[in-house]
Order: structure tokens, then C-alpha cells, then sequence
């Protein structure tokens, strides 16, 4: 007999179910016995003829218990003449059975969104059955607790603390990505060739500030002030070079581009393939306690994200990170002092960054659980529209969206207020600093400690660091 996997968490989609000391909705607390606690509740949505229809099941720690959502009475079972709770799902629909040692006592029916809170009730009942019968105790004497007070959820008795409320921490997010390695060690040599491009392109676009200084100081400046001729070969040398840096920093770009997106493409493909090839080996039960707009996003659209981090986001870190560190060198050997001034904003703006980027990172992750809730809804809706339609569901549909909706605007919204301030506040940074190097320029230039053409590649090398900065 199939069982179903043991869910992430003890919680259903229908709400918060009551622990044994957390008060029982009224309509069920008026019929439990003294002494006898709520462990669970499932509110199926379907009748026997598959009409929408509100239900209720509850399970103590003596018995389970039902109430039709057609007017009928309540029912009960003690636990001792249940042999299991299971769950099955076919077409969109799932059942819930109550069985015992001569056959089905009863069963409750239910639309895919509560088939994730129908495995975990399902859960929780097996294990109700199982302390019961080790318990050996008759219906009218007080069970063992099995169940956390703060989350309803079962407690093994070799088990002192709750396995859901004290699961381990996520693994750190570099460890995912570092996963990805075994998927980007057959493309070693694309990725190697596109890293090797890239170091080619940013060492070819710093080239033009530095080969200003002596345009201007050797040929520009000497002739607007004492009236030298102009050396045309030398100042055609020049340009020339600032031509040939230009040319070749678009083509290293393009060749990268080029290569990182090919290897990156492939990467996703692999991943693509052998997650629905290991999505293919699971169980039935595995794909009942699931829905299916998270898979489909998983083979989907995370897919396609992890492409785009590979091919454009890693690469410009990658990129950034050397542009950095590359014109941080060549200041410091035109210049130390200036550069020291020039560099001055950046552990402010480092100190900014490190603070933001958790509450971002966070803010991200919220808003991409809600767009895979709205992703869901459709998943369920769409495939089943006919039946929506047949029973004139277009209503309830659109207002189940119309949450999903909202609750993707309320996430995004948090996550557009935090950077709406942060993205300004490391402008006006990068702006500060640049007013800095100006000043101490002007007054560098004035006290012959530098030359014009000197500030002016400090200039053209500070815009362009803030700007990968930013």
C-alpha cells in the first residue's frame, strides 16, 4: 500500500490546523468529549459528484471525524477501526480513504489546490493510527501527546523536540551555485576561452584614458600655451592607438558575449534534460504532494534564469570585479595620493552594498514565491477550464487570481522601495567622490603636483570605475 513522502512542513494550504492546545473552532470543540484534543483538520472542496462543495474532517487523538458540506450530521471513527489514511489523485481530482481491516469506512474528494494539505492530514492520521494502536489504550482514556504545541506537527517518541520546528538551516547560496559545476565542467574550455576574452576586452578599454595623458600634455597643452607646432605624427600615433584600443575592445566583447552565451545555453540544456529525467524516475506520491506550476518552473523558467546568471550577470561580475581592480592599479602607479582620494568613497559604498544585500536578496526570494503561487493558479486553472465552466467557477477563479496578483505587487513593491533608495544613494556616492577627485585635482594641478592631462585620466578611469561600481 503506497504512502505518501513526508511533507517539508506541517502546515496545509488551508491554514493553520490547531495543535492540542489551541482552541477548536466552535463547531468542532461542540463535539469532542473532556479531555479529548484536536490534532488536525482537511476541508475537502468536492462532493461525491464532483461538485464544488465545502467539507470538514478532523482528526483527534481517539477518532476521526466528518461533517458533510450538504447538510449531513457528523460522523465518527474511532481510530482504533482505521488501518490507514491515504490519498490518490487522477485527472485534476484527488480522493481522501479512510480505510479499515474490511474495507473502505468513507472517503472525501478535492480539487488539486488542497491536495498538499490532504497529504500532510493524510500524514498526520497514519501516525495518530500508529501511536494508538502502540499505545494499546481504549477510546476513552487519554493518549500520549504526539503533537508540537507551536505547529501541529508529529512527534516520533525516540524525538525530545519537534523535527519541523527545528529543521536545519538552508545551505548558504553559494553552495547551490558551486552545484553547478558538474554541469560546467564539460564546457571547460568555452568558459576558459570566454574568461580569457573578457580579461582581453577590459584590458583593451582602459587603454584610451591612459594614452590621453600624453595627448594632452605633450601635444595639446605645450601648443595652447607656449604656441609649440603640433606634432601631427605623434599626435596620429596617438589617436591611432585610442582607434585600434576601441575596435579591439568591441570585438573581444562580441567574441565573449558570444562564446559565454553558447556555453551557458548548453549548461541550461544539460540541466534542463536531467531534471526531467530524475523528475521522471519519482513516485505517484510524490508528484500528488506537489503542484504543478512548481514544476513546471523548475524545469522552465529556473532554468532559464540560471542561463541568464551564467551568460550575463556572472560574466559582468566577472568583468566589473577586474575593471575594478585593474584601474585601481593603474592609478595608483600615475598617482598614489590622488588615487588614494579617488578610492576614497569605495569602503563606503562596499559597507552599503553588504548591508542592502541581504534584505534585497530576501526581498527577491519573496517576490519570486509569489509569482510561482500566480504561476500555480494558472497551472491549476487553465488545463481544467472546462470543468470551471461547466460548473460556473468563473467568479471564485478570478478572484483566487486576483489574490495571487496582489500578493506579486505587495512583494515587488517591498522590494522597489529598498532599491529605490539604494540605487540613488550609491549615485550620489560615486558623485561625491568624483566632486572630490576634481577638488584635490584642481589643487594638485595649481601646486604643480600633477599635470592636466594626469587629472583628466583620473577622470576618464574614475567615471568608468563607479560605473561598473554601480
Amino acid at each position: 500500500m503506497p504512502s505518501a513522502p513526508q511533507p517539508s512542513h506541517p502546515r496545509p494550504e488551508t491554514g493553520p490546523e490547531p495543535g492540542p492546545a489551541a482552541a477548536p473552532p466552535p463547531e468542532v470543540g461542540s463535539q469532542l468529549a473532556a479531555g479529548e484534543s484536536l490534532i488536525a483538520r482537511f476541508e475537502p472542496d468536492l462532493d461525491q459528484r464532483l461538485h464544488f462543495c465545502p467539507g470538514l474532517v478532523c482528526l483527534t487523538e481517539r477518532r476521526l471525524l466528518t461533517r458533510g458540506g450538504d447538510g449531513a450530521g457528523w460522523e465518527s471513527w474511532p481510530l482504533e477501526a482505521l488501518s490507514v489514511l491515504r490519498t490518490a489523485e487522477q485527472g485534476g481530482a484527488g480522493t481522501l480513504e479512510a480505510l479499515g481491516p474490511g474495507g473502505r469506512l468513507a472517503h472525501w474528494r478535492y480539487t488539486a489546490a488542497r491536495s498538499s494539505a490532504a497529504q500532510q492530514f493524510a500524514e498526520r492520521g497514519r501516525n495518530a493510527i500508529h501511536r494508538r494502536s502502540l499505545a494499546g489504550v481504549g477510546p476513552g482514556e487519554q493518549a500520549q501527546e504526539t503533537v508540537c504545541p507551536t505547529c501541529g506537527g508529529i512527534i516520533a517518541p525516540e524525538q525530545d523536540e519537534c523535527p519541523f520546528c527545528n529543521e536545519p538551516p538552508l545551505p548558504p547560496p553559494g553552495r547551490s551555485l558551486w552545484r553547478l559545476t558538474r554541469f560546467a565542467r564539460p564546457r571547460a574550455g568555452l568558459i576558459g576561452l570566454g574568461f580569457g576574452l573578457m580579461l582581453g576586452g577590459t584590458a583593451a578599454s582602459l587603454v584610451p584614458p591612459y594614452l590621453t595623458m600624453p595627448l594632452l600634455d605633450r601635444i595639446l597643452i605645450p601648443h595652447q600655451t607656449t604656441g609649440a607646432p603640433v606634432d601631427f605624427r605623434l599626435a596620429t600615433l596617438y589617436l591611432g592607438g585610442l582607434g585600434l584600443a576601441a575596435v579591439l575592445a568591441w570585438l573581444l566583447g562580441w567574441a565573449r558575449t558570444f562564446v559565454m552565451a553558447a556555453a551557458s545555453e548548453r549548461i541550461a540544456a544539460d540541466l534542463r534534460q536531467q531534471t526531467y529525467a530524475h523528475l521522471q524516475m519519482l513516485s505517484l506520491e510524490f508528484f500528488g504532494g506537489k503542484r504543478t506550476g512548481d514544476l513546471i518552473s523548475r524545469v522552465g523558467s529556473d532554468t532559464d534564469r540560471i542561463c541568464n546568471f551564467l551568460s550575463v550577470n556572472l560574466l559582468d561580475f566577472a568583468s566589473d570585479l577586474v575593471m575594478v581592480v585593474m584601474t585601481a592599479v593603474i592609478l595608483l602607479s600615475i598617482d598614489p595620493h590622488l588615487a588614494l582620494v579617488t578610492l576614497a568613497p569605495f569602503p563606503i559604498i562596499a559597507w552599503l552594498v553588504h548591508r542592502v544585500r541581504a534584505r534585497l536578496r530576501h526581498g527577491f526570494e519573496r517576490g519570486s514565491r509569489a509569482w510561482a503561487d500566480m504561476v500555480n493558479v494558472l497551472a491549476d486553472t487553465i488545463p481544467g477550464i472546462r470543468v470551471v465552466k461547466a460548473f460556473t467557477q468563473e467568479r471564485r477563479e478570478i478572484e483566487r487570481f486576483g489574490r495571487a496578483n496582489e500578493q506579486v505587487v505587495t512583494a515587488n513593491t517591498r522590494v522597489n522601495t529598498l532599491w529605490a533608495f539604494f540605487g540613488p544613494a550609491v549615485t550620489f556616492l560615486t558623485e561625491l567622490g568624483l566632486l572630490v577627485v576634481w577638488g584635490f585635482g584642481v589643487w594638485q594641478v595649481a601646486e604643480d603636483g600633477i599635470t592636466v592631462g594626469v587629472l583628466t585620466a583620473f577622470v576618464a578611469y574614475i567615471g568608468r570605475f563607479y560605473t561598473r561600481l554601480e
